[in-house]
């Protein structure tokens, strides 16, 4: 199996530069078939990010261009494509924890869908999964797009190179881990109760 080398780990910075392109990041098979509908149904070019790993969970609910899972917290998890299940999963070891933190999963990154940046309009620390490198993919784009609250974001080093294993021993060895987000995610919201 080959590593990250052989994934793409900066497109989202690349294409979410280009102007009029519609950037989308499924999670699953609903989430695709919703964003390939929307594609083939639009006239602006758009970029379908899928990862090397196969499809195969879908996301609870019906597909939309963003969703909560559970409610609106003050800290809060934004995710997209497969860094959403990572933020699924630390959500319910922080639930075995007695924390209740919302998972806002983003599936059209640039646009940003409309209203999106309401729904975190009391979310004061936003934990975002990126499954990506740390600069340039999601935190980037919700930062540009105005959000005004404390950001934090974990993702794969710039630095990435020749390294290759299984999914969850890459993530383990960059802090993407569930058990290690869950970890991150509880540490930011101590100062919050």
């Amino acid at each position: 199996r080959n590593g990250k080398t052989h994934a793409s780990l900066n497109d989202i910075a690349l294409l979410a530069s280009l102007p009029n392109i519609h950037l989308w990041s499924p999670a699953g098979p609903e989430d695709l078939k919703f964003a390939m509908r929307n594609i083939l149904s639009g006239d602006n070019p758009a970029y379908l990010r899928l990862p090397r790993r196969p499809l195969e969970e879908d996301l609870p609910g019906t597909p939309y261009l963003y969703k909560w899972s559970g409610k609106p917290t003050r800290v809060a998890i934004l995710s997209t494509g497969l860094g959403t299940h990572l933020a699924l999963a630390a959500q319910e070891q922080l639930a075995q924890r007695g924390l209740e933190v919302g998972v806002l999963h983003c599936l059209r990154l640039s646009p940003l869908p409309e209203g999106l940046l309401e729904e975190l309009e009391h979310v004061e620390v936003l934990f975002v999964i990126e499954d990506h490198y740390r600069f340039g993919g999601l935190a980037s784009i919700i930062q540009h797009a105005g959000f005004e609250g404390k950001v934090i974001s974990r993702g794969w080093s710039t630095d990435w190179s020749a390294q290759s294993g299984s999914d969850e021993k890459l993530l383990e060895m960059h802090g993407l881990a569930p058990h290690q987000l869950g970890d991150a995610v509880y540490k930011a919201i101590q100062p919050y109760g």
